[in-house]
């Protein structure tokens, strides 16, 4: 499935993703690839803010994702860390984004993934066209700053339009930024469960 190429606009010919199928809503349930069964329908917003060996295979098999009927997904988030030399980051990026824009040619709305390490977040935008206005990410009240600082570069990628950015995770902190930011926070499942 690899070898399908996308359109691209610039030198790491990092696939483009369609203006015209962002997410548009995000549609309940929100659920962590692998904690619910992927061999029933499920009607709702899949993301990959779980460890990537839950959704590794994807990149083999990303009909998977398509096969559950979900209406919307977060691009999968590969994980990139601070140490990470260039050409590994890029490839997680281009990963994310050619799965992405695949699910795209096959109908699924997209909320693309800022959730990077800060040294990789301005390559993290190749591929989003400007006017872009989904997203998403992982958030922590310890890093209240990042989550800021994702709002502020997904704000002007989407050039004046109104963002709609499902946020992930979290407490209280997060949960009042994002009511303040006119922003999605979903509690993470780990929290929920352990609440009651």
């Amino acid at each position: 499935m690899s070898d399908i190429v996308f359109p691209h606009t610039d030198a790491y010919e990092i696939p483009l993703l369609d203006l015209t199928k962002q997410g548009q809503f995000v549609e309940l349930p929100v659920a962590g690839w692998g904690s619910v069964s992927r061999r029933g329908r499920f009607r709702g917003t899949w993301h990959f803010y779980v460890d990537d060996s839950k959704f590794s295979a994807l990149w083999k098999h990303p009909e998977t994702v398509l096969n559950t009927k979900a209406v919307y997904c977060v691009e999968p988030n590969f994980s990139t860390h601070q140490q990470m030399q260039m050409p590994v980051a890029l490839h997680r990026i281009y990963q994310k984004r050619w799965l992405a824009r695949y699910w795209q040619e096959q109908g699924m709305g997209i909320f693309a993934d800022l959730f990077v390490s800060p040294k990789w977040a301005k390559i993290n935008m190749h591929g989003i066209p400007r006017g872009w206005q989904s997203y998403a990410t992982h958030a922590a009240d310890a890093r209240i700053d990042d989550l800021d600082e994702q709002v502020k570069r997904a704000q002007d990628h989407a050039t004046g339009l109104p963002l709609r950015m499902l946020v992930y995770g979290g407490g209280q902190t997060v949960a009042t930024y994002c009511q303040k930011h006119d922003l999605i926070h979903i509690r993470d499942a780990r929290n929920e469960s352990r609440d009651g």
